[in-house]
């Protein structure tokens, strides 16, 4: 059955994006190491407990 795409589940999609987006390049010009959390969802304009939401730590954000 298909999902239908709710304007909850595409702000869910967009929050996800921008935060792998983000991530992807702070990670690239800082190394993993050297970059925090917190850095990653200032940078998105996000909570801390949002980026829990979609991933349990930073190397884990980009498995999924």
């Amino acid at each position: 059955m298909k999902k239908k795409m709710t304007n909850r589940l595409i702000a869910a999609l967009e929050t996800r994006r921008k935060l792998l987006e983000t991530a992807k390049k702070l990670v690239c010009e800082k190394g993993l190491v050297n970059t925090s959390i917190e850095e990653i969802t200032k940078a998105c304009g996000v909570s801390n407990g949002t980026f829990y939401t979609y991933s349990n730590a930073r190397k884990t954000l980009f498995l999924n």
